[in-house]
């Protein structure tokens, strides 16, 4: 689209063609400007192409295309095609070059496998996909049929929100430090119980604790830590499951129960709170009526560092 300038009547009551359009003044006379065919078919030609471009099958009997057709985005939007690490991008209304700042919205064609994907939009030729912070995604996590808005950064096409990987392990956007899973041996009904032998699932802890046996998790590292403990038990003789979080060995900071006289039960304690370097942290239950024959696997204990 060009900036169609005024076709002046000569004279100097008009400035001999000004360069903005005027109307005719009544008062003294002077003559209005106006555009030659040309202008009036380019303003034709560029609204007609955004109506077009939006879905609408122009219609002359309709007065709000060009409102419909920017309401539709269908020019922002596209359903990828291609491979799971090889997408091909076409949306309705061709893009005509990479530039910084254009926004897309994209369709996943599969789940990717590799940490490698790569994005032809239009084809303008392959861009990496990447994440927020610029680095890869990890395998898995573009899911197939999953809508992703993407913004140009000059280099890269980058994913606006957050991919699994961010995700996982987090409380709030904050990294879990740490998660030890327990396998709790029989246990005799009436006997608080630590957790016996323990197997670690992820301990990033670094220098701000680190577990133990019997569960036990030492805090190396002082500040505002969020915790969260949880045990099932399938055993339908016990009458009562009981949980608590207690701290340097002493009283529970957190504690539940399930008193329901049968079926498998299942029990969750979680807490946040200002702890000093060296304090400890260590589940412990208690159960009533339960039979020494069943087991007690399903243990989950985790912590985070929040500040």
């Amino acid at each position: 689209m060009k900036r169609w300038e005024p076709i002046a009547y000569p004279g100097p009551d008009n400035g001999f063609g000004a360069a903005t359009h005027r109307n005719f003044d009544q008062g003294t006379g002077a003559r209005g400007s106006w555009l030659d065919a040309a202008g009036y078919q380019n303003i034709m030609d560029e609204l007609c192409a955004l109506a077009e471009a939006g879905g609408q099958v122009l219609d002359g009997a309709k007065a709000n295309q060009i409102a419909l057709a920017v309401q539709s985005g269908k020019s922002t939007f596209a359903i990828a095609t291609g491979t799971a690490n090889a997408w091909t991008v076409a949306p309705s209304l061709a893009v005509p070059a990479y530039a910084l700042g254009r926004v897309l919205w994209i369709k996943a064609p599969a789940t990717n496998t590799s940490t490698t994907v790569n994005v032809n939009v239009s084809t303008l030729g392959s861009r990496r996909l990447k994440q927020r912070d610029g680095t890869d995604p990890a395998i898995g996590d573009l899911i197939i049929n999953n809508w992703y808005p993407t913004i140009d950064d000059g280099t890269n096409i980058v994913v606006l929100t957050p991919l699994r990987s961010e995700m996982v392990n987090t409380f709030r956007g904050i990294p879990i430090s740490a998660i030890s899973a327990f396998g709790i041996g029989s246990v005799t009904s009436g006997i608080v119980t630590t957790p016996g032998g323990y197997t670690t699932v992820a301990n990033d802890l670094g220098s701000d604790g680190s577990f133990s046996g019997g569960g036990i998790l030492t805090l190396t590292s002082g500040g505002v830590w969020i915790s969260t403990c949880t045990i099932e038990t399938d055993d339908p003789n016990a009458s009562l499951l009981w949980l608590r979080l207690g701290q340097n060995g002493g009283n529970p900071i957190a504690w539940t129960q399930d008193n329901s006289t049968t079926g498998a039960k299942r029990v969750s304690v979680t807490h946040i709170g200002s702890f000093s370097p060296g304090d400890t942290l260590q589940p412990l239950f208690y159960i009533v009526s339960g039979s020494a024959s069943y087991t007690y696997p399903k243990w989950l204990f985790a912590a985070a560092k929040l500040r």
